[in-house]
């Protein structure tokens, strides 16, 4: 009772904020504040967020107010001035990983050493999505089995390892187009979800990139790559330019654009491919 919360998106008037005001005047009835978040808090109309600045300039003792936005610049500089500002960032990989350890050990279910990796890599910095993976394959898996295994995860997931994109990769870089194209095929036979793997592929060639520009880019606590994963990527970079790099990245991430709409959904990845290898 002593949370409260409303959603800015859907309650944008006047009126839902005089209500909310309304209830800041009860004291906190077991807790020591009343907490009242405001979630989207930059949809709230122009005279929503004047009603709600008197209080916010003066608000009783026992109330806290969070407000909560993806887009502050679109919040009143007068109630912006009013607050003390946090700004929350994605999590490096190895932090997710570590969190993930942390609730597995409570669930009493063990991973391989990659299978946790799996995971966070494909959460694409966001804990709220890897907690998800993380839920799917608790309740999918062969948990009574006491451990889930990187093919397990793959299996249910739809997704590859790292070391499956960078055998893509060597396809890439041979110009090897029968091969590369035989690798997609496969992929989408074992059941790959392609816009999952596109978007593997494209972190992967990403870390490249940034590996090329300047090797201290890339090392093993903010990439959440092994330390041979790194060592390949520097072999398979030696012999490419950043231009490489850089055209292989705007193909497939325009490729991983088209994908839902194609009547084939490996092909905008067949001819990704095929630019890349025919020269």
């Amino acid at each position: 009772m002593d949370l409260v919360e409303i959603d800015a998106a859907s309650h944008t008037g006047v009126d839902d904020v005089r209500q909310l005001i309304e209830g800041i005047k009860f004291a906190p009835v077991k807790s020591k504040y009343k907490i009242f978040i405001v979630d989207e808090c930059h949809q709230l109309s122009k005279s929503a967020a004047n009603a709600l600045l008197k209080t916010l300039e003066e608000p009783p003792a026992h109330a806290i107010f969070l407000l909560a936005t993806t887009e502050s610049h679109k919040m009143i500089p007068t109630i912006l001035s009013r607050c003390q500002k946090f700004d929350f960032k994605r999590l490096q990989v190895s932090e997710i990983i570590k969190k993930l350890q942390f609730i597995s050990k409570k669930e009493n279910v063990k991973f391989d050493d990659s299978a946790l990796s799996l995971i966070a890599l494909n959460s694409r910095g966001s804990f709220r999505d890897a907690e998800s993976l993380l839920d799917e394959c608790l309740s999918f898996s062969s948990a009574e089995k006491g451990e889930i295994k990187t093919e397990d995860i793959k299996n249910l997931l739809g997704i590859v390892e790292v070391k499956e994109i960078s055998r893509f990769v060597d396809c890439l870089i041979a110009k090897n187009t029968k091969e590369s194209i035989l690798f997609i095929n496969t992929m989408v036979d074992s059941g790959v979800d392609l816009q999952e793997f596109t978007k593997t592929l494209v972190f992967y060639l990403r870390q490249e990139l940034l590996l090329k520009i300047d090797a201290n880019f890339l090392n093993l606590q903010n990439s959440g790559l092994s330390g041979q994963e790194i060592e390949k990527m520097k072999i398979q970079t030696a012999g490419l330019t950043q231009k490489d790099l850089q055209n292989m990245l705007e193909l497939f991430i325009d490729a991983e654009n088209k994908i839902k709409y194609s009547a084939v959904s490996q092909l905008p990845l067949e001819l990704a491919t095929i630019n890349i290898t025919v020269v």
